[in-house]
C-alpha cells in the first residue's frame, strides 16, 4: 500500500502519523532511528508511510522504547503516557 495517508482507514493513518511525529521529534534520520530501534529502515517507513502496522510483539516493543502508551499510538488517548 503506498501513496500516502490518504487511502489508509483512520486508524491507520493516525498511527502512521504518530510514529512519524516521534521520529521527527527525535531529531534523527529514518535510518539512524531506525537503527536504533533495531528494526530495517524500509521497515519503519512502511509504518510511517503506509500506516502499516506490526505485530504485537513488535509493537508492545517500540510503544516501550519511546516511552509511548499503545492508547496513543492509535489514538485513543490524547495524553502520550507510558506503555510500561
Amino acid at each position: 500500500m503506498s501513496g500516502g495517508h490518504a487511502t489508509l482507514t483512520p486508524l491507520r493513518q493516525l498511527f502512521a502519523r504518530r510514529v512519524g511525529l516521534l521520529q521527527r521529534e527525535s531529531g534523527l534520520s529514518v535510518p539512524v532511528y531506525a537503527r536504533r530501534l533495531d528494526i530495517p529502515a524500509k521497515t519503519f517507513e512502511r509504518w510511517a508511510m503506509d500506516g502499516v502496522v506490526p505485530h504485537a510483539d513488535t509493537l508492545v516493543r517500540y510503544a516501550l522504547q519511546v516511552d509511548v502508551s499503545l492508547d496513543w499510538l492509535f489514538g485513543l488517548s490524547e495524553e502520550r503516557g507510558s506503555a510500561g
